[in-house]
C-alpha cells in the first residue's frame, strides 16, 4: 500500500493542528488527505474507508477510542493513529490494545513522529503483502517497532 496515493484522514476538533498538519502531509507527498472536526460528519463518509485514520483522543461527547472502535467494528482493514493532546500512558495503552497503529502526543515533535509512524506503516503492509505473495510471514520483520516510546518522553 502506497499511503501518499491513498485517502487519509484527519479528525480533529482543533482546526488550527488539522490544517498544520495537513499541509505536513501535504509537503511529504500525501495528496489525498481530508479533515473533518465533526466525528459523526466523518461515520458518514465510512462507505468509501479511508486507508488511515489520523484521530484525535478527546472530543466534546466521545473519545477518540470509542470512536476508533465505530470504525474498526465495520472497518477493520483502516488503520487508526491517535493523537493526543495529552500523553497518558493508560490512554496510549488502551488505544494500542484496541488496535491503533500508533498513539502520539500533539507538540513540537509531533509532525516527525508522525512522518516516522507513516514509514513504519507503510514498511508493515510492505512486508504483509510481500509475505502473503510468497507465502511466508516474519513476525520479527513485521514488530520491530514500540510506539509507546514516544509517549513516555522518548527515552533513548
Amino acid at each position: 500500500m502506497d499511503l501518499q496515493n491513498q485517502r487519509i484522514v484527519i479528525v480533529d476538533d482543533d482546526p488550527n493542528f488539522a490544517a498544520l498538519l495537513r499541509y505536513e502531509l501535504s509537503m511529504n507527498g500525501y495528496l489525498r488527505v481530508e479533515y473533518f472536526q465533526d466525528p459523526d460528519a466523518f461515520l458518514q463518509t465510512l462507505a468509501d474507508p479511508p486507508a488511515l485514520v489520523l484521530l484525535d483522543y478527546q472530543f466534546d461527547d466521545r473519545t477518540g477510542l470509542e470512536l476508533m472502535r465505530e470504525v474498526r467494528t465495520s472497518h477493520p482493514d483502516v488503520h487508526v493513529m491517535m493523537l493526543t493532546a495529552y500523553g497518558d500512558v493508560s490512554n496510549a495503552v488502551a488505544s494500542l490494545k484496541e488496535g491503533a497503529f500508533d498513539f502520539i502526543e500533539k507538540g513540537q515533535e509531533a509532525f516527525p513522529k508522525i512522518m516516522e509512524s507513516l514509514t513504519r506503516l507503510q514498511q508493515l503492509e510492505l512486508a504483509i503483502h510481500g509475505t502473503k505473495a510468497n507465502g511466508k510471514r516474519s513476525v520479527f520483520g513485521l514488530f520491530s517497532w514500540v510506539p509507546l516510546l514516544g509517549v513516555l518522553g522518548g527515552s533513548q
